[in-house]
């Protein structure tokens, strides 16, 4: 269950096409609603994070969609990137938000995407220690949306050779009108 400062003002700028800021207490990512995705939020997304930009999406989706996991020493969760097929090279932020908005889509199928691609899938998990990329998924559920979200890493304005947490995470959320949520209840930055 996540916790946020205004709960009802994350679910709303969800549910509307905004970002919140989610917390795991130690840094701070960008989310939003992957239905809604637009090459605004992309190019926002993009200034202010790493430009790692994955998508969390439910094992029923990963299963539909046929996304395999990347099993390179890393997080299993994370699964073989993917393009929208069309016309474009898929970095762009236009051929992003297309791609992330097609696998919030009930309607997509395995076949709508070339592999590899510019957007990460991430596998969540159902459990009792919610991760980012869950907390994420519950955002957007919560918002009446499909179970899907993207998120990418702030990284820190005050040192840019860092990721972005504690109290410049409340700064970031109150200079730019963003909710902030944090993962578990005690998470929030101090």
């Amino acid at each position: 269950m996540t916790t946020s400062l205004h709960r009802h003002t994350a679910e709303q700028a969800i549910s509307t096409g905004r970002p919140v800021v989610v917390t795991d207490g130690r840094e701070g990512h960008l989310v939003f609603a992957a239905a809604l995705a637009t090459p605004s939020l992309l190019a926002f997304t993009v200034r202010h994070t790493s430009g790692f930009v994955r998508v969390a999406l439910t094992a029923a989706d990963c299963m539909r969609l046929d996304l395999p996991p990347m099993h390179y020493r890393g997080d299993p969760a994370q699964r073989v990137t993917v393009d929208l097929r069309g016309p474009g090279t898929g970095i762009s932020g236009a051929d992003r938000a297309r791609t992330i908005a097609a696998l919030a889509s009930p309607e997509s199928t395995a076949d709508d995407f070339t592999r590899p691609g510019h957007v990460v899938p991430v596998q969540t998990y159902a459990g009792e220690h919610p991760g980012v990329a869950e907390t994420a998924v519950e955002l957007a559920r919560m918002s009446g949306l499909p179970p899907a979200a993207a998120y990418s890493t702030l990284i820190s304005t005050d040192d840019p050779l860092r990721t972005a947490g504690g109290k410049e995470l409340i700064r970031f959320a109150a200079d730019h009108g963003l909710a902030l949520v944090a993962v578990r209840p005690g998470t929030f930055p101090r």
